[in-house]
């Protein structure tokens, strides 16, 4: 999920340095959260301030389980991932570890 410009302000230094090009750290972080700037323009964000950016930036990432037995077990909300989909997979599976 994308973050919003308030929130990549937040971990911004909030210095008003312009340095990077705009006057305040809140309409940079504003250009941030539209992806028209990077955020290396920044001089003083920290390190610790650049991973946590980062990281809240990144896609959330669903969890698949595949049980074992007749009916597996799912536990997924992704719609790419419909039943009919991971009972193939499940079959490949089963048929890889049968082949070896």
């Amino acid at each position: 999920m994308a973050l919003t410009g308030v929130q990549i302000y937040k971990f911004l230094p909030k210095t008003n340095c312009k340095e990077c090009g705009f006057p305040t750290c809140l309409s940079f972080a504003m250009k941030l959260a539209q992806r028209a700037v990077e955020l290396s323009a920044c001089p003083y964000v920290s390190d610790e301030a650049k991973q946590n950016l980062e990281a809240a930036s990144k896609p959330p990432i669903r969890l698949v389980t595949i049980g074992a037995g007749e009916k597996p077990d799912y536990q997924t909300s992704n719609p790419w991932v419909s039943t009919s989909l991971s009972d193939s997979v499940l079959e490949f599976l089963q048929n890889y570890v049968r082949s070896e």
